[in-house]
């Protein structure tokens, strides 16, 4: 629960632009609010299982601007240093060599560019 927030004070949750308040029991959450429910949401196995069925691809752009805690829950829970991951890694910084952690997990990587995507006009 968001700080000062009492769950007997609201009744329906909305996102809102601007700061987190409670009006005609309403909860409205602002931005921050919703990163930190998500990386507390993110440690729950049934939350992560629903994610992962709804969303079974994630693209992470800007990836140095994300927020640590969202990464370090997508870290934790989903990439868990795979090797093919490290792999991956491996051979696009060769001069920087990474090792797994543990190989347990299966996986694969799939990369997609889109460097040379154009759309035509018509049809």
């Amino acid at each position: 629960m968001p700080d000062g927030i009492n769950g007997e004070d609201f009744d329906v949750v909305r996102y809102e632009i601007g700061a987190r308040y409670v009006e005609n029991r309403i909860l409205y959450l602002y931005h921050n609010d919703v990163i930190s429910l998500f990386s507390k949401f993110m440690d729950n196995k049934k939350f992560r299982r629903l994610l992962t069925v709804q969303y079974p691809i994630i693209l992470i752009d800007e990836y140095q601007d994300s927020l640590k805690v969202v990464i370090d829950q997508f870290l934790n829970w989903f990439i868990g240093s795979q090797q093919v991951i490290v792999d991956v890694l491996n051979k696009m910084r060769p001069e920087l060599p990474q090792i797994t952690a543990t190989d347990d997990n299966e996986g694969f990587v799939k990369v997609i560019t889109c460097n040379d995507f154009w759309v035509r006009g018509g049809k």
